[in-house]
């Protein structure tokens, strides 16, 4: 289920919040059934999270 949730929900918390348990609870679960996130193969943590919105800085803004 763990494996499930973490393929569906993307993240960890994503996946806890899934499974109705604490991320530190996925956590623990993960260690102990030996899985691994991110997944081999799976796209790397910061070209994962590269979805940021960058606004132009103006003078008005400063």
């Amino acid at each position: 289920m763990c494996q499930q949730a973490l393929s569906r929900g993307g993240s960890i918390v994503e996946a806890a919040r899934l499974l109705g348990i604490t991320r530190h609870a996925l956590k623990r679960r993960m260690i102990k059934h030996r899985i691994e996130w991110p997944a081999s193969g799976a796209i790397s943590a910061p070209e994962a999270r590269d979805h940021r919105v960058t606004m132009p800085v103006t003078a008005e803004s400063r």
